[in-house]
Parts: C-alpha cells; sequence; structure tokens
C-alpha cells in the first residue's frame, strides 16, 4: 500500500503539536496525533455506467494496513492513488 503513496510520504511534514491545535476533523479512522503523517487519496465511485464520482479523503500513514483491508488500488491520478471500496 505504501508504494501508492510514495510521492506523498517522501513531500510531507508530521504534525507537530502547534499544527495539531489547528487542524479539524479527522483522518479515514481515528483522529490525528502529533508525529503523523497526513495522506491523500481518491474514493471513487461508479454511480451509473457512464458516470464516476471522486471523492478526495485523508488517511494517516499508520492507518494504511486498515485501508488496504476496505479499498481496491484503481489507478494513479498524478500523487493521488484512486481507490474503490471493496465489495463484502
Amino acid at each position: 500500500m505504501k508504494e501508492h503513496f510514495s510521492k506523498q510520504l517522501r513531500d510531507t511534514k508530521p504534525i507537530t503539536e502547534k499544527l495539531l491545535s489547528k487542524l479539524g476533523g479527522r483522518s479515514l479512522d481515528s483522529d490525528y496525533q502529533i508525529g503523523d503523517n497526513i495522506l491523500w487519496f481518491m474514493d471513487q465511485v461508479k454511480t451509473s455506467e457512464s458516470a464516476v464520482t471522486l471523492t478526495v479523503k485523508t488517511v494517516v500513514e499508520r492507518e494504511l494496513d486498515l485501508l488496504e483491508k476496505d479499498f481496491e488500488f484503481v489507478r494513479m491520478e498524478k500523487s493521488f492513488p484512486v481507490f474503490e471500496r471493496r465489495k463484502k
């Protein structure tokens, strides 16, 4: 999973205490923590035969194993990986 985020991992800086106090929201599965590397990906949902909706989502590096359980890699879009939810 890390290979899909390799460019982002090279270019990101870990969350500092100062930045943590300014961040709103949370990552895909948990609250942000000091030292986390925030990563972005696109969640692709096919809404009809000819339409696709892309949503940008955030995840932290420590959650990549969880991401792999729920999402399947589709393609790269510049430095953003595109995933689809696995069918359950």
